[in-house]
């Protein structure tokens, strides 16, 4: 009768070299399996997390757009009062009594405002265009305390917010398209509406074809010789249809003006 030694079954059949190769591959592979694994869940993590940031983004950007907060927590456009009073009299008897509803509208105060006409040189109807408008503390001609540009009206009305300004002496600089800036020196402005359209209108000299050294010289007259028996509405200063020499004698009485 033979017997099988019970250690002999549990040796490998393979040289002891040749399966410490294995083991140690395989011990690799499970780690690099496992390094694998946390490096995914490290991209979703952030991918989740950027996901999420631009998300939040977007919204608060929207938010912002379309005034969302501003008509959540807005205030009301009007506000709604009434009272109720209770009493009781010697003889401890009781009393009340409700008053009538008062709804009182609540309007955004604006702040004043300064009005002014402009109505450029040789216009035979009232101006309406782009103007561009500076004001500046009395006496500078840099750091302008208001700088803005608006389009006047079919009157050639244009109005400046002047919320910001404080009660003292101003300056205001007027700059439309090929035309001399001009100015208005001296202001007073006491912290109310301050109206300028009818007592001084805003004359731009015409002839500024070049419109980019505020002075009419030769750069003027070469814009206005290459567009000569044309109806180029820059070169026509007078708006007849036709630049002639009927152009040329505006540009020509104004010739070596500067603006303001």
């Amino acid at each position: 009768m033979s017997y099988i030694n019970s250690s002999d079954q549990s040796q490998s059949s393979l040289p002891p070299d040749k399966e410490g190769v294995i083991k140690s591959g395989l011990k690799r592979l499970n780690q690099s399996l496992v390094l694998m694994h946390r490096t995914r869940l490290t991209v979703w993590k952030a991918m989740l997390i950027t996901v999420f940031v631009a998300g939040f983004a977007s919204a608060l950007v929207l938010a912002v757009s379309q005034d969302w907060f501003g008509k959540i927590w807005g205030a009301p456009s009007s506000i709604t009062n009434q009272a109720t009073v209770t009493y009781k009299d010697s003889t401890n008897k009781s009393y009340s009594g409700t008053s009538n509803t008062v709804t009182t509208n609540i309007v955004a105060s604006t702040g004043p405002q300064i009005s002014l006409k402009v109505l450029p040189e040789e216009k035979s109807m009232n101006y309406s265009g782009t103007v561009s408008f500076y004001v500046y503390t009395a006496g500078a001609t840099t750091n302008p305390v208001v700088q803005a540009s608006g389009t006047a009206d079919a009157n050639g009305l244009i109005v400046i917010d002047a919320k910001t300004l404080t009660n003292q002496s101003y300056d205001l600089k007027i700059v439309t398209f090929y035309h001399l800036s001009t100015s208005l020196k001296g202001i007073s402005f006491t912290g109310t509406n301050l109206d300028l359209s009818t007592s001084n209108p805003l004359r731009p000299k015409a002839g500024n074809l070049q419109d980019a050294d505020n002075i009419i010289n030769s750069l003027d007259w070469q814009v206005m010789s290459v567009k000569w028996g044309t109806n180029d509405a820059v070169a026509d200063v007078n708006h007849d249809g036709m630049v002639n020499t009927l152009d040329w004698g505006i540009m020509n009485k104004n010739w070596l003006v500067s603006g303001d």
